[in-house]
Formats: C-alpha cells, structure tokens, sequence
C-alpha cells in the first residue's frame, strides 16, 4: 500500500478524502472526538509559539529578523 500511494496519486487522492470524509463524520457525529481534537489542536497551538519564541532567540545573536507573512 505505501508504494501504491507513492506511485499512484489518483488511488493516494482517493484514499485522502475518504479519509478526510470519515474525520468530518466523526468530528460531526462524535462528541468525543471533537473534543479530543480541540484539545490536541490547543496543545499543538502551545508548542508552535513556544518554538517560535526558542527559534527567535537562535536568531538573534545572528542579528536576523523573523518576518511575519
């Protein structure tokens, strides 16, 4: 299977939205997932400005600017 997907990416495009099909069923229909995913998407929210802030300071004694999009 994981040379199919990397082989063939109309059966690679099939399977992801089958499978993002199925999340958005459970998101909708499971009350615990939801919340399951509301709390993982938090904690990776916590990590991601705290690595923003460790990657700041590598930057600057470098004398580099991180710039915003």
């Amino acid at each position: 299977m994981k040379n199919r997907r990397a082989t063939d990416e109309v059966f690679a495009n099939k399977e992801r939205a089958l499978n993002k099909a199925h999340t958005k069923h459970l998101y909708e229909t499971n009350p615990e997932f939801q919340e399951k995913v509301k709390i993982y998407n938090k904690e990776k929210s916590r990590e991601n400005v705290k690595y923003k802030g460790k990657y700041e300071e590598l930057l600057e004694p470098m004398n580099f600017k991180l710039v915003e999009n």
